[in-house]
């Protein structure tokens, strides 16, 4: 059965649990001298994010910290839980209590998968195992801190298009709420000016302010209704929702499959995973099973005793070029650095890629919404140049 995720208060005392059923879960509690705390099911909507992503890097940066200073890791786990909110409190207190009854970093983490991938929890096994979870730690926070970034570039692109969007929006709502019944009074108060003598495009928008008017709180409250529900499906559903974008964008989507794979890469051999294990851990963690198709076959070269470069050209995971870069590293046992070095490229080109589809987009915004607001323009003022016609 699954284990759940049980919230517990007690006094002051608060915190979590993990077991398949109430009962067991009380009784973790009462092995722990908490028999008399009050005991519910965890939920999200009710007890808030246990844990943001970026909490998380902050736990990891000082673990790592405390960690290379010669504390312990239970001790470590103790002085951050003084330093975090409630919430992820819970959580680090909850890794203590499972640290002191034995069980490894990686292994009490398993109950976490919606904060810790599984990717991680397998870097912090072997690092575990190897000795060199520090290291990892350190590794871990760069990994999330290069991720972070890389969202924040995508945001700030989107930032000025959305502003756009949405004064347009407002501009056009005002137009249709007050501007537009002005014009359409004026034209009613002309016993002469016949309404179907003005032109299509002047009736259309007529007929569309009268709806927006007498419609207005429920056509706002369904479209905020539709954003809401369509960034809840995209929040959670993002992954499964890429095949409606990645005709638009194919090629940047090459490069950042590219870029997170040599940079994966470059991560894992630099804190002493074996190529073949790195190579199998990367291919785990890819989304498309193309992309995985082709990582097996360059473990499955690389485990023939194939060069990395023959391997990455064999499975058509790297451009010619890419495949020369990784010959002469290899040559030179820098093939860590060439890595990292390949996923600095690609990062570039999608960094370029990504200025220059703002600088396309700026433009092309502006002439729809130039149209919008010009069409509506004429569409008011040639039944007024009409009229004036009327007096001479």
């Amino acid at each position: 059965m699954t284990e759940q995720r049980w919230c517990y208060q007690y006094q002051q005392q608060s915190g979590i649990v993990h077991a398949a059923t109430a009962f067991k879960a009380r009784q973790k509690l009462v092995s722990a001298n908490l028999a008399n705390a009050k005991l519910t099911r965890y939920r999200r909507w009710r007890h808030g994010e246990l844990c943001s992503q970026k909490q998380w890097t902050a736990v990891l940066a000082g673990l790592q910290q405390l960690l290379a200073g010669g504390v312990r890791i239970a001790q470590a786990l103790q002085l951050l839980t003084h330093r975090c909110a409630q919430r992820p409190s819970w959580l680090l207190m909850d890794l203590q209590r499972q640290l002191e009854q034995g069980e490894s970093l990686a292994s009490a983490l398993r109950f976490y998968t919606d904060i810790v991938s599984s990717f991680s929890q397998q870097l912090l096994a072997v690092a575990e195992q190897s000795g060199q979870l520090t290291l990892m730690l350190q590794r871990l926070v760069e990994l999330a801190e290069a991720a972070d970034k890389r969202t924040l570039q995508r945001r700030q692109a989107l930032l000025y298009p959305k502003i756009l969007l949405a004064v347009s929006a407002l501009v056009f709502a005002i137009m249709l709420q007050w501007i537009t019944p002005q014009f359409q009074q004026l034209f009613s108060l002309n016993g002469n000016h016949d309404p179907a003598a003005l032109p299509g495009l002047t009736r259309w928008i007529f007929r569309l302010s009268e709806y927006f008017v007498s419609h207005n709180g429920t056509i706002v409250a369904a479209l905020s209704a539709i954003a809401g529900i369509l960034r809840l499906v995209w929040h959670y559903h993002s992954q499964s929702l890429w095949w409606l974008v990645k005709p638009l964008l194919r090629r940047w989507l090459v490069n950042d499959q590219r870029y997170w794979r040599y940079y994966l890469l470059a991560v894992l051999l630099k804190t002493g995973i074996p190529a073949l294990k790195a190579v199998a851990m990367v291919g785990a963690i890819s989304q498309e099973k193309a992309e995985r198709a082709m990582m097996d076959r360059a473990h499955q070269h690389l485990s023939e005793g194939s060069s990395w470069a023959e391997a990455f050209s064999e499975s058509q995971l790297g451009s010619h070029w890419d495949c020369q870069l990784l010959q002469l590293a290899e040559h030179s046992g820098t093939i860590d650095r060439a890595m990292q070095q390949l996923a600095d490229d690609y990062l570039q080109r999608q960094q370029q890629q990504l200025a220059t589809l703002q600088k396309l987009a700026e433009p092309m915004l502006l002439l729809v919404v130039g149209a919008l607001i010009g069409g509506f323009l004429l569409a008011m003022y040639i039944p007024l140049l009409q009229l004036g016609m009327a007096f001479y």
